[in-house]
């Protein structure tokens, strides 16, 4: 038999809580994205030459926002 230790990572967290790195160019309408360390949820995405366009209701003061990223860029989304 052996005790269970309790000093162990988590292996295994609720799918609601976990959050990971995702490229630009895979992010889609409705995903969810940490913007100023906050949730906000992507209105549209789309491509322009080698740069993506993000738009989302900025958190501080719900405006509509168009966020320019890089084509390698990455955000950090709720999966």
């Amino acid at each position: 038999m052996t005790k269970e230790n309790n000093s162990q990572p988590q292996l295994f967290v609720a799918p609601e809580t976990l959050y990971s790195w995702k490229s630009i160019q895979q992010i889609k309408r409705g995903e969810i994205i940490i913007v100023e360390q906050q949730e906000v949820k992507i209105l549209t995405t789309r491509q322009d030459g080698d740069y993506w366009l993000a738009s989302y209701t900025d958190p501080t003061n719900d405006k509509k926002i168009e966020q320019l990223y890089n084509a390698t860029d990455f955000v950090y989304t709720k999966s």
